[in-house]
């Protein structure tokens, strides 16, 4: 390879240094970076007669005239907008001005739950179901679901749509099964055995009967391990027990049985898993269940 003449380079060098002040100043359009929001939403057909701000300006100001004191103003996001992709009244009808949330409603997929988790909150009708993927996705992520016209977790038991009392009983000591219990005080029945493993036989048959006289609607069992008190209670025919598992699995046990004795093992519920499970438990109106009925007369005769 040829050594480069350096005289040669150095002669090139100064003819363009020469030419570039002769090139006056070359402009340039200057856009929005990718992302940036314009507020320009006339593009999008599914929000077109919704807001376009660029093209139509006069219906948004009128929107943000209508908006409450304090809310938005020139250059805002458009609250419309961003009420609609929320899934939240517009107009803002909760207390203090906060948006109501929109239920869902049918059954609500895993998918449906993420999208609508606005805050970790997701607010489902009351007929509403959620998929088992659903369930372990808000286990996952930590949403909270509620439901219209169902208190928040830590709301605790309040006014029963059957107006019954409830028999309340632990095996041990838990500070959240206390917390519960003063709050349920006015419809709650403590039961008279001690609170040890070795009672669980004369607490089940107490329940029995109270429900049976119609002194208690059912029962709340805290109990370290499910598996002896649902035996015990199932073998009474005026009860029916469940595992409290997650809220939804409560909500089906009353639906699909009418289930009236409730066992949490608390070694593995915090207090707002379990205030929630016991509130849909003991608020929940019980369905009449003839099938269920003939089935388990059915099931009794079995060996």
């Amino acid at each position: 390879m040829a050594t480069p003449d350096a005289q040669l380079v150095d002669q090139i060098v100064a003819q363009v240094m020469a030419q570039l002040p002769q090139g006056g100043v070359m402009r340039a359009d200057v856009r929005p970076v990718i992302g940036t929001c314009t507020g320009d939403y006339s593009k999008f057909a599914e929000l077109r007669d919704r807001l376009t701000r660029a093209e139509n300006p006069t219906p948004a100001k009128a929107k943000r005239s209508a908006a409450p004191a304090g809310g938005e103003q020139d250059g805002d996001p458009p609250a419309a907008y961003i009420a609609a992709l929320s899934g939240a009244d517009g107009g803002g009808g909760a207390a203090g001005g906060a948006p109501r949330r929109k239920a869902l409603n049918g059954f609500v997929t895993g998918d449906q739950l993420l999208l609508a988790a606005r805050d970790g909150v997701v607010c489902l009708a009351a007929d509403a179901r959620l998929t088992p993927l659903a369930v372990d996705t808000a286990k996952e992520k930590g949403i909270r679901v509620e439901r219209v016209g169902a208190g928040a977790a830590s709301a605790g038991v309040t006014g029963a749509s059957d107006g019954g009392r409830w028999l309340w009983w632990i095996d041990g000591r838990c500070d959240v099964f206390e917390s519960l219990l003063k709050q349920a005080a006015d419809r709650s029945v403590a039961a008279g055995q001690p609170r040890k493993a070795d009672a669980l036989h004369d607490v089940v048959r107490e329940l029995a009967q109270r429900v049976r006289r119609g002194d208690v609607a059912g029962g709340v069992l805290f109990v370290p391990s499910a598996s002896r008190a649902i035996c015990y209670a199932n073998r009474c025919p005026s009860l029916r027990a469940i595992v409290g598992t997650c809220d939804e699995a409560v909500e089906q046990g009353v639906d699909q049985l009418g289930a009236n004795v409730l066992v949490i093992e608390y070694p593995f519920h915090g207090y707002r898993s379990a205030s929630v499970m016991v509130d849909r438990f003991c608020n929940s109106a019980r369905p009449s269940l003839p099938g269920v009925e003939r089935q388990l007369k059915e099931l009794s005769t079995c060996g």
